[in-house]
């Protein structure tokens, strides 16, 4: 308390150099607001103090890490607390080269401790405001934020909940360091379980949460798709160390603390408030005293249709209640004035003497003392703004407002309210979402629709169109994404497919269809760094970035140091034994083998009792079990645990440089995994004593992601071993920061044989990646726990030699799913457990991605959440076949069908207009056309719904499969009951009865409930028995070996259930 006091840091990232005690470091992340590094160049330091950390019951959120006692492990500007007694070789230069701006070093030195402030960068920029301020520019003065080369950050949600419903991130503002936003983090399971929207506060430079503040009544999370309402970002601003939020209907306007999230003050008489900006310490707020909630309920199950009814409905109308403007003091709460009007969202705006607005007819000024009438300008008539529009822009710039309701441009004189000129015809822009439209210097950048998204300028003179601006990069386009471009004096960074960066001083155009931000919002230029808010987008999805990050201009250096100098040598290296062959009946290595089939030849009887438990008490991986041992990894905190797999007594645990986020291979006397610090492990299975280590990612450098310090270039846990070879990849995206590196080891030595580095660009030629794209399919870009089927090894879709060259870079149609290379895969990760509406496991060759493509290989060949594969068929967890596409219900059913499908169907093309089927071309094998009604879909007769092979298909499961497992002739299901038939419930959202049972089914999936598990006949789906457990299983947490079921659960422990 002493050092964070003296230091003045209330949250974020503290490093601790020359760390001995772990306890030490265990105190500073008291708050939870702080996570904690400390850096020792001795390993026997190190691993000593790992042990007090992890007695604290505090690992992971504080760790413990070796360096070379020179050079810090950590990317630029990340740390806000660095804390030594004594630097050693360490310079003073490297220490603020690593430190956040406004960061401290807490150093000691001949004795006394100083205190060093690193300055903020004249060069970086807040964005306080949706629109940037509270003069509606939405251009930053940041210098450095732009392109995407380097990832600072990364943390969750992974997915935003729907496409089909209201965008999951509503709201997003910085200042003084901090990242604030409102966010619907509800499970996305199924979009109709009851929402959870939080204010949260992050730190701008490594992500690290400081605190939440749960919201009730903040949006209707059912709304539909594209129709926002796109106003929702205008209600929260961030201004130095205060944060003004309006929390929700019937609820005034708040002002928190922006270190700790505490209200200081409610403002009176604001209920209602739609819109805020806040100006020269006055608050400026747009109030409907008449707001309700949005009591939308679904009537069509066409999603187009009722974003149209959506938007006209509950848009803004001139005619409305007549609404308020409100103008208060920030600090005292006192009200100055108010002002009746029907004040058009989006278009508040206020500087240093006025405040405008657009009434529906006019452009009003008011004084912003008096709130007195100074003039009105008649400008264009618009009764209705619909949701999903959002609204026209207002600007205050210079000498005039700049207005622009839909295709027109209205200059006005700022002092006088005379229209000095206006412009029809001006190209439109945004996909039912704000327009893009800036005022740079003496122009105005107008964004087009078409033209691969070209800007149109004109002068803030006199309107005269003065050029245009082409990107010459042809690639493939349908439209922008959901939500407006941003600007900064130097760019501009407009969502075209993704986010294009247009540097206007050279006039050159940059492509980055791999990053995006989530609809309605989009994404936030700020602190030097662009932030990519989590979306649902299915476009690209084996190439894009998930989550929440922070991307840089400034990528890591990436060339690695020769292999002798990467490889650390253990004491039990060379001393494991003789390899030794495991029987058919264990299960030694991910899903059991290294097609992750889930496949494993044991029999275990259908009636089973438990054998024993052991409780770790944290998230915990899916388990491997070989050699009499089970072998589990605490993810959090970087810890394998090695069971007696008979009893579960713990044999030994060992202690990683990070996450572990799936369980070791088994190989050879050996424990084997990858971890999150860029290190491939080799422990002797008997005791975990350290055989090797190898350094599988160029340079020891650390960013934050998902709340704790990880390598710049991870490492999945789970290792390939094929034909005694070791396979595996480090690295997060082609894109960022030198790529994804192919590391092929000898798993007995640990040497290296062979690196293939992948970067943005195609191997032997010029071109990148993006080059190489097909419509809404690109290279495979993200890595995944990698497969093999003797004959190639896999990356998702991506086939690799077994030599680590990629066998083709070009990606694949969704129509070659058939014959060679079909494998067991996921388009996003193995490990993703969200569930979320457009992703699934495939048993084939490519991916579906993109709007209506995603829902094209359910129909071809087996496809599920969770999937078990044996020798011919195909045993599988999958979504209805009629609500794959673009619809809210989520219903599932169980199934088994030959794994190889005869009947073969293609699909439509992929760019321009629907076609039939080209594979094969009689007509009997086409499948029913593209629809986005799922209750049309559903009168389809079932061939004509798929091409599978069915043996058998249980339409109401009880049971929702988040674990499963194939032993011999039994099928093992687990996970929470299917309490609600959504097909049912559609269409009566505004029911108690739908609330009661929705709310009941959240909490079957939280384990509130516990669990069932259930055993199917494989031949013909017969239940053969059900079992009650106590708590849920993790995701993919059940495995079977030697005649035995082994289990991990949500709340972390392992249970086995056999005689």
């Amino acid at each position: 308390k002493q050092i964070l006091d003296a230091a003045g840091v209330r949250g974020g990232l503290i490093v601790h150099i020359g760390c001995k005690d772990g306890k030490l470091i265990a105190t500073l992340a008291a708050g939870g607001r702080f996570v904690v590094q400390g850096l020792s160049e001795n390993p026997g330091t190190v691993a000593a103090a790992r042990q007090q950390v992890r007695s604290a019951a505090k690992y992971g959120q504080v760790s413990v890490a070796v360096f070379d006692g020179e050079h810090l492990p950590y990317v630029e500007e990340l740390v806000n607390l660095l804390v030594s007694q004594d630097l050693g070789k360490v310079p003073m230069d490297e220490v603020m080269r690593v430190l956040a701006p406004n960061g401290v070093a807490y150093v000691k030195k001949n004795g006394k401790w100083s205190k060093t402030t690193k300055p903020r960068p004249k060069e970086i920029d807040d964005w306080t405001h949706y629109l940037y301020d509270g003069r509606g520019t939405a251009v930053s003065d940041d210098l450095l934020a732009g392109h995407p080369r380097g990832l600072r950050w990364t943390g969750g949600p992974y997915w935003a909940r729907s496409h089909e419903h209201t965008a999951s991130m509503n709201a997003m503002v910085s200042a003084a360091g901090r990242v604030f936003y409102v966010m619907d983090e509800g499970p996305t399971d199924s979009i109709q379980l009851p929402g959870e929207n939080f204010l949260t506060a992050r730190d701008a430079f490594n992500g690290v949460v400081l605190w939440k503040r749960p919201l009730r009544d903040w949006c209707n999370a059912l709304y539909p798709l594209k129709s926002g309402p796109g106003w929702l970002p205008r209600r929260l601003v961030a201004m130095g160390d205060r944060v003004y939020l309006a929390p929700g209907v019937g609820q005034d306007l708040l002002c928190l603390d922006a270190a700790t999230g505490k209200v200081i003050r409610k403002y009176a008489g604001t209920a209602g408030t739609f819109e805020l900006i806040v100006s020269d310490g006055v608050i400026f707020a747009a109030v409907d005293p008449e707001g309700k909630a949005v009591d939308y309920r679904q009537q069509h199950p066409n999603c187009w249709k009722e974003r149209d009814r959506a938007s006209r409905r509950w848009g803004w109308k001139r005619d409305m209640p007549a609404r308020v403007v409100k103008a208060i003091q920030a600090e005292s709460g006192k009200l100055l004035w108010k002002h009746k009007t029907p004040a058009a969202p989006m278009t508040l705006a206020a500087d240093g003497k006025r405040v405008c607005f657009y009434d529906g007819s006019a452009v009003v000024a008011l004084d912003r003392s008096t709130g007195k009438e100074l003039w009105q300008a008649d400008v264009a008539d618009m009764r209705l703004i619909g949701t999903g529009y959002a609204g026209p822009r207002l600007i205050l710039c210079k000498d005039r407002v700049v207005f622009s309701p839909m295709g027109s441009i209205f200059a006005i004189s700022i002092e006088t309210g005379k229209v000095l000129w206006s412009v029809k015809g001006k190209p439109r822009s945004g996909h039912l979402s704000l327009e893009d439209f800036y005022v740079l210097g003496d122009r105005i950048w107008v964004l087009q629709r078409g033209n691969q998204g070209a800007f149109t300028t004109y002068s803030l003179a006199d309107g005269k169109k003065l050029a245009e601006y082409r990107n010459p990069i042809k690639s493939f386009y349908i439209h922008q994404r959901c939500h407006p471009g941003r600007a900064t004096r130097k760019y501009l960074l407009p969502p075209i497919m993704g986010t294009t960066v247009y540097d206007m001083e050279n006039d050159k155009w940059f492509n980055n269809h791999w990053v995006r931000g989530g609809c309605i919002y989009g994404m936030m230029p700020a602190n030097g760094m662009i932030y990519a808010t989590p979306h649902a987008c299915a476009c690209y999805y084996q190439s894009k970035l998930n989550g929440f990050n922070a991307v840089a201009p400034k990528p890591q250096p990436a060339e690695a140091p020769p292999a002798d100098k990467r490889l650390v040598k253990g004491p039990a290296y060379g001393k494991c034994g003789e390899p030794v062959e495991y029987p058919a009946s264990a299960w030694p290595a991910f899903r059991h083998d290294n097609a992750r089939s889930g496949y494993v030849r044991t029999d275990v009887p259908a009636e089973v009792g438990r054998a024993w438990e052991k409780k770790i008490g944290t998230k915990l991986s899916q388990p491997v079990v070989a050699g009499g041992k089970l072998l589990v990894s605490a993810i959090d905190e970087h810890t394998i645990y090695a069971l007696d797999a008979e009893s579960g007594k713990e044999i030994w645990h060992f202690i990683a440089g990070g996450r572990v986020d799936s369980p070791p291979t088994i190989h050879a006397g050996m424990a084997i995994f990858g971890c999150a610090n860029g290190y491939v492990y080799a422990l002797r299975a008997d005791d975990g004593k350290l055989a090797w280590k190898f350094q599988a990612a160029p340079n020891d450098r650390k960013l934050i992601s998902y709340g704790q310090a990880e390598s710049v270039w991870p490492l999945s846990g789970s290792v390939l071993i094929q034909d005694g070879k070791l396979y595996c990849v480090a690295g997060r995206s082609m894109f960022l920061d030198g790529g994804l590196r192919m590391v092929i080891l000898n798993p007995r030595t640990g040497e290296l044989i062979w690196e293939n580095v992948m970067d943005g660009k195609v191997p032997g030629t010029k071109k990148s990646l993006p080059d190489l794209m097909m419509g809404k399919h690109m290279p495979v870009a993200q890595p995944d726990i990698l497969s093999s089927d003797g004959r190639w090894v896999y990356m998702k879709s991506q086939t690799f030699t077994m030599d680590g060259k990629r066998l083709r870079v070009r990606p694949q149609r969704p129509d070659t799913q058939y014959d060679q290379e079909v494998h067991l895969f996921s388009p996003i990760t193995f490990l993703d457990d969200s569930w979320h509406q457009r992703t699934y496991w495939i048993y084939g060759r490519a991916a579906g991605e993109g709007w209506a493509e995603f829902q094209l290989p359910p129909k071809r060949v087996p496809c599920g959440r969770i999937m078990c594969i044996d020798e011919k068929n195909a045993y599988a967890y999958a979504r209805d076949l009629e609500l794959l596409c673009n619809t809210s219900v989520s219903e599932y059913r169980l199934y088994s069908a030959g794994k190889h499908p005869t009947r073969k169907v293609g699909i439509p093309r992929l760019e321009g207009k629907w076609v039939k089927g080209k594979y094969p071309t009689d007509r009997k094998n086409l499948l029913a056309g593209h629809t986005v009604d799922w209750k049309q879909l559903a009168k389809q007769p079932k061939d004509k719904l798929s091409a599978l092979d069915y043996n058998w298909i249980n339409e109401e499961p009880e049971i929702m499969a988040k674990a499963m497992v194939l032993a011999n002739d039994r099928l093992f299901v687990a996970g929470p009951r299917d309490v609600v038939d959504e097909k049912k419930m559609w269409g009566r959202s505004n029911e108690d009865s739908f609330r009661q049972k929705m709310q009941e089914q959240a909490q079957w999936l939280k384990g509130k409930h516990g669990g069932l598990m259930q055993v199917f006949s494989k031949k013909d789906g017969k239940k053969l028995t059900q079992h009650k457990l106590d708590c849920l299983p993790a995701f993919d947490g059940l495995i079977a070996a030697s005649g035995r079921l082994y289990m991990v659960t949500t709340d972390g422990k392992v249970v086995c259930f056999g005689k």
